[in-house]
């Protein structure tokens, strides 16, 4: 793949003399050509360019067909292929291709890539990041939007496979990275008047980047969100008030039942319990009822203590 990244390699050697011979002889000002097609009475000018286009056609159609054996058993890019196929064609079939001001533009660019598509090892099924295909693709600036939706693609199938959103954006910015350091043909490019490709596909990078960055905080603030419902939910029932429960622990503590101080102890235990009418309990709210207590609640306390005295002798 590598001599086929270089502006050195000779895309014509992949064609007839003939061809190469008719297509150099004929280029000169591209609006000359086309007024003069336009104004020709004579028709040599037509007969140029129509034996020009014949050629190309035949030449085109046998590498598109040798194209479709050799990537029949290719197992990667098979709806890349089988688009540059289908557009090679359609731009071998097309009669007013040299009515197009950037006619030469067009066709240089696609004997070059035919040329350069024959050239690739499509027996050679190893693969390194990206596809020869695209690599290529890339390299020619193939800003296509059939292309650059398929690429996209393919890598939002790639990333979104990975398990957990630190693996996806970890493969995104791999792919991103070896995307950025891929050689791109300078001055080359499918559609002049459209993005090139390194600049749409680095674009949606950082969309992407963006979306699974924000779908990532989103996922964190649901799992806490769940774990905070989980922790309510698994709280232990209170039979008493939280007043009451203050009284508890303040006795607890005093009597070195619970070895903590009762600030300490009113932290932990409000996330553990929950009272009939209160699911969340507040330890500075604990804390301060413990220490201004209402007799009714001492009442109580004193009650349900003795119960459970009651209840120690009777085990």
């Amino acid at each position: 793949m590598t001599n086929l990244l270089n502006d050195n390699y000779d895309f014509s050697a992949s064609f007839s003399p003939e061809l190469i011979n008719q297509l150099f002889s004929a280029i000169f000002s591209e609006n000359k050509v086309l007024h003069e097609i336009k104004q020709d009475t004579v028709g040599s000018l037509q007969d140029t360019f129509i034996s020009l286009m014949v050629r190309v056609r035949e030449e085109l159609l046998v590498k598109i067909d040798q194209l479709d054996k050799n990537t029949a058993n290719y197992p990667h890019s098979k709806p890349v292929i089988s688009m540059l196929l289908e557009k090679l064609t359609a731009f071998a079939n097309d009669q007013q291709l040299p009515f197009h001001v950037d006619f030469f533009n067009r066709l240089l660019y696609r004997l070059e890539l035919a040329g350069k598509l024959e050239k690739l090892n499509w027996s050679d099924h190893s693969i390194d990041i990206f596809s020869p295909v695209d690599e290529l693709l890339i390299y020619m600036n193939y800003n296509s939007k059939t292309y650059l939706k398929l690429l996209e693609s393919w890598l939002s199938k790639r990333i979104g496979e990975q398990s957990n959103f630190i693996r996806k954006i970890e493969h995104l910015n791999f792919y991103r990275k070896v995307f950025l350091q891929l050689p791109i043909k300078p001055e080359t490019i499918l559609y002049a008047d459209y993005t090139a490709v390194n600049e749409l596909i680095n674009r949606w990078f950082e969309h992407e980047a963006t979306y699974l960055e924000s779908q990532r905080e989103l996922f964190k603030a649901s799992e806490l969100e769940m774990a905070k419902e989980e922790m309510i939910k698994n709280r232990v029932k209170l039979g008493v008030s939280s007043d009451v429960f203050a009284l508890f622990l303040r006795a607890g503590v005093d009597a070195e039942v619970l070895m903590e101080s009762v600030n300490s102890a009113c932290k932990k235990m409000v996330k553990v319990v929950a009272t009939e009418h209160t699911d969340t309990l507040s330890a500075a709210a604990v804390r301060s009822r413990s220490y201004s207590s209402e007799q009714v609640d001492k009442d109580v306390a004193i009650s349900k203590l003795q119960k459970m005295i009651r209840m120690i002798e009777g085990y």
